[in-house]
């Protein structure tokens, strides 16, 4: 969404372009080797062709980013809070320590969380349960001790500062919190005490719940405008010492930059799902009129391919991959009218970038150089707002794809994740690098959450299916697939019937950056 980008883009653009130029030292994560070049082993062909060489690729995959989710000084040790990310030398491609992000926010918190907790489900060996525990009792340690410092917060988390004395807010964010950060950090809560209470920790489970219950209760008094029945993107706090209540005012915070209001059908959905679901405080009038509010922007459009004419999609902000992060959490997949139009807006994706013979697709990422923010890049065919700045391609732009699972389906998302991640220097001893420029001769050397955990995540199947299952516990998985249903039929059709584009295949990519040149720090 554009306005979450505006009112983080001066903090945090002023601060990335003074690390991009600092010293550098090194870091050392487990299991860290010299040789981590692994798309070397594969070629596009073997990867549409051999079943065992795309687990493989998987495998290779998620061993490198799980280095960059253990690694020294990725996040807090001593909290247990994520930092944003990390630089990486530009030459040698190695980490360095005084270039780290050390701010964080509620998306970052997220992605750590749901990483963490599928390691939990999967039983992983190589990053054993009571390493992950102590890592996430002493993150909600740390969200605890906020609230007692900060209790104007409502337990949403502003973008913050990271250090041994815990998190304080970022510069800028002393009396104001966003909506959309927290509503993704929200739903991995959330699935977090399914996992927790599942595997036997129920007193760190009844911590998180703690947790979301407080969000909860607060989100209307912070968030719902009621004058207009609409979510605000941002909120000033008139106390932030002082807990929720109708004494500690919240009001709207001055927007000169529309939308001021989470009403988008994207990643800000998500707090909608708290208020309606969660906050047992909205009226049926209020829920109603929300979803109506939303509507204008839920809007059925087309890609017109070169090849297979029109191809159904919903339309988006800029179609940004990162657009679709709610369907990493919440089970929108479930339902089977709109796991149809996301199927064909992935064709989409892919047939955009085949047919131009882009190497790789676009999300809103770090600009190559560290010379800022991409943020108005994706499709212009599918989007509202001007799509400026398709001038680099990233990594994690597979991973709407990648949760369909379907092997059938994930073979394509694997060779356009190979096509990027063989690009120049787009490989390092963390995993994948934030995104490379079109010709392939420049990258944007660094390391953040965003842009890597997010693939990870979705190729571990996402955790909609956790939270599916703990909604079906909690009696609210139903009032969730109906609306969906009732959402999107009015543009599609009862029966999918307006959904055009869904005979055409997935696209692979038609092009391949010819500099494949690593990291001297990750070559085979």
């Amino acid at each position: 969404m554009k306005t979450k980008f505006l009112i983080i883009l001066l903090f945090f653009v002023a601060i990335n372009q003074v690390i991009c130029n600092s010293k550098f030292s090194n870091s050392k994560a487990r299991s860290k080797d010299s040789c981590c070049r692994f798309t070397k082993k594969y070629t596009p062909s073997l990867l549409q062709t051999s079943k065992e060489a795309l687990l493989n690729f998987f495998d290779d995959f998620k061993e490198q980013e799980l280095k960059f989710v253990f690694g020294e000084g990725i996040s807090h040790a001593k909290s247990g809070i994520t930092y944003d990310g990390i630089n990486l030398n530009a030459i040698t491609g190695e980490i360095e320590k005084s270039s780290l992000h050390f701010w964080s926010a509620a998306s970052k918190e997220c992605l750590h969380i749901s990483i963490l907790i599928q390691l939990l489900q999967e039983g992983s060996e190589l990053y054993p349960k009571k390493e992950i525990i102590t890592i996430m009792e002493r993150k909600i340690a740390s969200y605890e001790e906020f609230n007692q410092k900060y209790p104007g917060y409502g337990g949403h988390l502003p973008w913050v500062y990271v250090n041994d004395s815990g998190m304080i807010p970022a510069n800028g964010w002393w009396d104001r919190t966003p909506s959309l950060d927290n509503g993704e950090m929200f739903w991995s809560m959330y699935a977090a005490t399914e996992v927790l209470s599942n595997i036997g920790e129920l007193d760190l489970a009844d911590r998180y719940s703690n947790w979301i219950n407080l969000m909860a209760k607060s989100s209307k008094m912070m968030f719902w405008n009621g004058t207009v029945s609409k979510i605000r993107t941002l909120v000033k706090i008139r106390d932030i010492y002082s807990p929720p209540s109708a004494n500690n005012q919240y009001s709207q915070f001055p927007c000169t930059a529309p939308p001021c209001f989470l009403d988008d059908p994207y990643e800000g959905e998500l707090y909608a799902w708290i208020l309606q679901l969660m906050s047992n405080q909205l009226s049926s009038n209020e829920i109603e009129q929300m979803w109506a509010n939303k509507r204008k922007k839920l809007q059925l459009t087309q890609y017109q391919s070169s090849q297979y004419g029109p191809v159904s999609a919903i339309k988006g902000w800029w179609y940004s991959a990162h657009e679709k992060w709610k369907c990493l959490l919440m089970p929108y997949l479930d339902n089977a009218l709109f796991k149809r139009i996301f199927i064909t807006g992935e064709k989409a994706r892919m047939v955009n970038s085949a047919e131009l013979k882009i190497c790789g697709m676009f999300a809103s990422s770090n600009r190559i150089n560290c010379s800022g923010y991409v943020s108005a890049t994706g499709i212009q065919q599918l989007s509202f707002e001007t799509v400026s700045d398709n001038i680099q391609v990233t990594p994690y732009s597979t991973f709407p794809s990648f949760l369909l699972k379907d092997l059938k389906y994930t073979n394509y998302s694997a060779t356009w994740l190979y096509a990027m991640l063989s690009g120049y220097k787009m490989q390092s001893q963390y995993g994948s690098v934030e995104a490379i420029d079109l010709k392939g001769q420049n990258i944007a050397n660094t390391l953040t959450w965003d842009a890597k955990i997010t693939t990870l995540v979705a190729l571990n199947g996402g955790i909609y299916g956790i939270v599916s299952e703990k909604m079906a516990k909690d009696g609210i998985y139903q009032a969730f697939i109906k609306r969906i249903q009732l959402e999107y039929s009015r543009i599609l059709g009862d029966k999918g019937q307006n959904i055009v584009g869904e005979n055409i295949p997935f696209s692979y990519p038609k092009s391949f950056f010819t500099n494949t040149d690593s990291f001297p720090s990750c070559d085979c």
